[in-house]
């Protein structure tokens, strides 16, 4: 086992490229599905050990593989000259996958029926892998859950707005004149105490961490909108011979407001105007919009607030994580889908929305599936890792009685598509057919719940989802014309013209 960041209560250690393969006991006369999973944790936290198989090795008879990758200032270190390329995590998990095709063969895999699969930042990483050129025929299938590759675009400009090599020599009072010359300053500093002293660094703020995967021009050639949208690279690379099932959960957001609770912020605090705009700000953030106009500011609170825009100074805590789990995920995910859909390809494309009333949340303020609820569908978490301390402090950590024919159908959907492509097979009865294929036509999505039903047109999510990915996009640079045209004239708009 080797340790997560960011965590200062454990040792730590650099020595963390390890991998675990998980068999099913039985022999198989013919090779296993493989199904390959990236852990979460925003890329700068997260644990392997965490997550036990069990139930996708027994009951959905595959091989699972569950890695280790550099975190934070290890895995995502980047200077723009060069110097430091970045995306080291990245690359850590490439070579876990071109060990998994040389070698599962010895422990009964199937090398070419590989099933890359994670959550949030997992997901973020699936989606990575698929669209590199350096994964080309590493994968046969993907799984992204609650987590879309192209926002890294935007972080990399953010990114580059800082000189993350200068200021982390900084910290150490490295001196040199290149960037050659502090890196190798900084390579003479203790693992341990880079680590804890980077820690400021490395930590998620508003705009996101300085440690993060970056458009490098080699890993990630370009944005990723116009990878999946080059038919010639797409092509040349695969990508399209890649069948894909993408999701997300239906109250994302809320898992922000507990966690705010788990770190001890006063819960009134999150129903205050000013909260609410700060997280609009981030998420303006997020559409690549780093200072908006008050068009779309207003634009945005109307959506969210309606009536009580010019009346109250506190809302539904609802409305925060809505607008959080919105702009954060509900919107990348569909967009990503539309990308994968439009796309050329001859594989299948499926979407869903885990719609399922977690019991463990039905106790609490904030019904519904959260952020990673599903994951306890699919593994047994080991406990006893510090790791698990939030899970085990909202009781996250196992479903009850009633809902575990609820979790093997979705153990059964995800091994179903490992091995065929099309994970149809299991909701058959429910839904009187097939789970159709998501197209920009139909935008049709599987509500996966105790009775999973098909959705058509993005369902709830269309509105929401078009107000992150067109509205404001749109809005935006109707703004940012008027202004550039009132310059060029010399003068200031007036009221009216606002």
């Amino acid at each position: 086992m080797r340790p997560a960041l960011i965590d200062e209560t454990r040792e730590m250690g650099e020595d963390c490229l390890m991998l675990s393969v998980y068999v099913p006991a039985e022999n198989s006369p013919s090779l296993y599905p493989v199904m390959f999973f990236i852990h979460g944790g925003g890329f700068t936290m997260g644990d392997a050990p965490f997550y036990g198989p069990s139930k996708l090795v027994v009951d959905g008879q595959v091989i699972v593989v569950t890695i280790q990758y550099r975190l934070g200032q290890f895995g995502f270190f980047y200077s723009d000259d060069g110097v430091l390329p970045g995306n080291q995590g990245l690359w850590d998990q490439n070579l876990a996958l071109r060990w998994v095709k040389d070698n599962i063969r010895a422990f009964g895999g199937d090398p070419d029926l590989v099933t890359v699969f994670g959550e949030s930042a997992g997901s973020m990483s699936a989606g990575l892998q698929m669209m590199s050129p350096y994964s080309k025929g590493l994968m046969k299938r993907a799984i992204l859950e609650s987590g879309s590759p192209q926002i890294i675009s935007l972080i990399t400009a953010y990114v580059k707005s800082f000189d993350v090599l200068k200021l982390t020599a900084e910290v150490f009072e490295c001196q040199g004149e290149s960037n050659a010359e502090l890196l190798q300053c900084l390579q003479k500093v203790p693992a341990d105490e880079f680590f804890n002293k980077t820690l400021h660094l490395a930590r998620p703020t508003s705009s996101g961490s300085l440690f993060f995967p970056m458009v490098d021009g080699t890993f990630i050639p370009r944005d990723l909108k116009e990878l999946a949208m080059d038919e010639q690279y797409v092509q040349e690379n695969g990508i399209g011979d890649i069948d894909v099932i993408v999701g997300v959960n239906n109250r994302e957001g809320s898992l922000l407001l507990i966690t705010l609770q788990f770190s001890g912020q006063p819960m009134e605090a999150l129903s205050s105007l000013d909260y609410f705009r700060a997280i609009m700000d981030q998420c303006f953030f997020l559409s690549g919009i780093p200072k908006a106009d008050d068009v779309l500011k207003k634009t945005v609170e109307f959506f969210y607030r309606g009536a009580d825009l010019d009346r109250n100074q506190t809302m539904n805590r609802d409305t925060v994580a809505d607008l959080y789990g919105d702009c954060l995920m509900v919107a990348p995910v569909f967009e990503w889908t539309r990308y994968l859909a439009d796309s050329p390809h001859t594989s299948n494309r499926y979407l869903y929305v885990m719609d399922h009333p977690f019991d463990f949340n039905n106790q609490g303020p904030y019904p519904g599936a959260h952020h990673g609820d599903e994951l306890v569908m699919l593994f047994d978490y080991n406990t006893q890792i510090q790791y698990s301390n939030f899970m085990k402090m909202f009781n996250k950590t196992a479903l009850t009685p009633g809902e575990l024919p609820v979790g093997d159908t979705f153990v059964q959907i995800v091994t179903t598509f490992a091995k065929t492509g099309n994970p149809s097979a299991p909701l058959i009865d429910d839904l009187g057919g097939e789970w159709p294929q998501f197209t920009s036509d139909d935008e049709a999505y599987l509500s996966f719940s105790r009775s999973p039903r098909v959705v058509y047109n993005a369902g709830p999510y269309r509105k929401r989802a078009a107000l992150w990915n067109k509205l404001i996009p749109q809005l935006n640079t109707l703004v940012s014309q008027r202004e550039q045209d009132t310059d060029s004239k010399g003068q200031q708009p007036g009221k009216d013209e606002l």
